[in-house]
């Protein structure tokens, strides 16, 4: 999935090259993306087990979320936002919370990922969009211990413990934008991305859907896409992989 998704996108785009006037287009989508997520997180010195959540599940325990993507581009240069932050709650499982201390717990998991980027398009010889830029990351889990499972050499207490553990990073974003007019009111739309950073340090985001416009600036998108993310060092630990179809709102101005 990761690869055979930009290898279509290029092939595509370059039989449908088009030209048009230098002038400002404008493309926000506000979707919802409820996945599928299999989850390994730890923060600072809190680590919880592997975890996998249905649809259900993350409907259940989400408090807030917001999912949008943004495209602004005039003539041949643009600019490219994608943000996807969600807080869920409920009960984590047993943690590790301290060294030799386990504990039975609760608390909120926050993740965010804000893409930034440069885009660039010649639209002489490809419909094809390039980007470039950045990726923002930021997780933190506030636990609650409720109760004592194994206190390891310590003798067994009864404690409440609550903590905010936190770690944001970035990484260097490529990626591909391509969108086709199949008709006047169909438009087949694909997106795939890598970010990178050390060699524990990966993450992708591949999507693939088409529009109904049901206005000249107003559409439905229905799609799949799929969320990779991994990163191992000393502060953090994630590895994380969500998938689903999704439903977004287009305008374009």
């Amino acid at each position: 999935m990761k690869l055979i998704l930009p290898i279509l996108i290029f092939y595509f785009s370059f039989n449908n090259s088009y030209a048009v006037e230098d002038r400002l287009e404008v493309t926000f989508m506000p979707y919802l993306f409820v996945p599928k997520m299999k989850t390994t997180l730890g923060v600072g010195n809190v680590i919880l087990p592997e975890k996998t959540l249905s649809p259900s599940d993350v409907i259940d325990d989400v408090d807030m979320f917001f999912e949008g993507y943004l495209l602004i581009m005039y003539g041949e240069f643009g600019f490219m936002s994608e943000n996807i932050y969600f807080n869920l709650s409920g009960d984590s499982g047993i943690v590790n919370i301290r060294p030799s201390l386990t504990a039975q717990s609760s608390g909120d998991v926050k993740e965010w990922m804000w893409d930034h980027a440069i885009v660039y398009q010649n639209r002489e010889w490809t419909s094809l969009k390039l980007f470039g830029g950045v990726r923002y990351f930021q997780v933190s889990m506030e636990v609650k211990a409720d109760e004592t499972i194994t206190p390891g050499p310590l003798p067994p207490v009864d404690f409440i413990e609550t903590g905010t553990y936190r770690e944001h990073w970035f990484e260097g974003l490529v990626g591909i934008i391509y969108d086709y007019d199949l008709d006047e009111q169909w438009q087949l739309n694909l997106k795939s991305d890598f970010g990178y950073g050390d060699k524990e340090q990966f993450s992708s985001l591949q999507r693939a859907g088409v529009t109904y416009f049901i206005k000249d600036n107003i559409g439905l998108f229905m799609g799949f896409q799929y969320i990779f993310i991994k990163k191992d060092d000393s502060d953090v630990y994630i590895k994380q992989k969500s998938y689903n179809g999704m439903l977004g709102l287009t305008f374009k101005f």
